[in-house]
């Protein structure tokens, strides 16, 4: 995985983020990757928590290159409250990290 980008950098509650990469195969032979992305969520305390949210299974010929992206809204729903301060999204690729960039949500 490589050129992780997420945008905008700095949102507020309400808005959305954008992130995309591209998954490129150095295998001679295809590949069944089941992607995920976490979201570092800033919690009341200053820390961050993880939650995992698939995102899709992909068989990715052998030397393939694909790039994928995903929005993920802030808008407030049910019981989690959204804290300003540093956030990130992180992709996982079979249960492995593939990389991770950061934002900022603002009150």
């Amino acid at each position: 995985m490589k050129d992780l980008t997420v945008a905008p950098r700095r949102i507020r509650t309400g808005d959305a983020i954008t992130f995309s990469f591209t998954l490129k195969s150095r295998a001679d032979r295809a590949q069944k990757l089941m992607i995920d992305y976490v979201l570092h969520y800033r919690k009341a305390n200053g820390k961050t928590a993880p939650k995992v949210f698939k995102l899709t299974t992909r068989t990715l010929a052998a030397r393939a290159q694909e790039t994928l992206e995903k929005r993920h809204s802030f808008k407030p729903i049910g019981i989690r409250p959204y804290y300003p301060g540093e956030h990130a999204v992180e992709i996982q690729i079979n249960g492995r990290s593939g990389g991770r960039a950061t934002f900022h949500l603002q009150a």
